[in-house]
């Protein structure tokens, strides 16, 4: 059965995943014709191929991310923050947060063209009066 052949050929398909083959197996007879084969075969190398440039890509933000190693390690004992958080703020800040003389002034928009859409920090406190 086609369907058989794609779903044991293919890698990620491993482990408790395999258990189940026989039966996505026997769901899809009858219903899984050369085109289907033809189409299933060209998404599953779509997605190897984009899985394995999501694995270079960690790979290389891994490598460029040592230096701040333990800045991201500070960031990422802050509850709510994982290391993709980190890494983005990171990115964004340069890691030195000296450079922000207020909490106000990291959290303020860089393109002063977009403060329209953002409240400012008296904005945001205050609900006693309209902006």
């Amino acid at each position: 059965m086609a369907a058989n052949a794609i779903l044991t050929s293919w890698q990620p398909m491993q482990g408790k995943l395999r258990q189940w083959i026989p039966e996505l197996a026997a769901a899809l007879n009858g219903r899984f014709g050369d085109h289907h084969v033809l189409m299933t075969r060209l998404y599953l190398e779509q997605i190897d191929a984009r899985s394995r440039r999501v694995k270079t890509l960690t790979e290389a933000i891994e490598r460029l991310m040592q230096p701040f190693r333990q800045a991201r390690d500070a960031l990422c004992a802050i509850p709510g923050v994982s290391a993709l958080v980190a890494d983005v703020l990171i990115e964004e800040t340069g890691a030195d947060m000296s450079v922000f003389s207020t909490a106000g002034k990291l959290a303020a928009p860089k393109n002063p063209r977009d403060a329209s859409s953002h409240p400012t920090h008296d904005q945001a406190t205050n609900t006693s009066k309209p902006p």
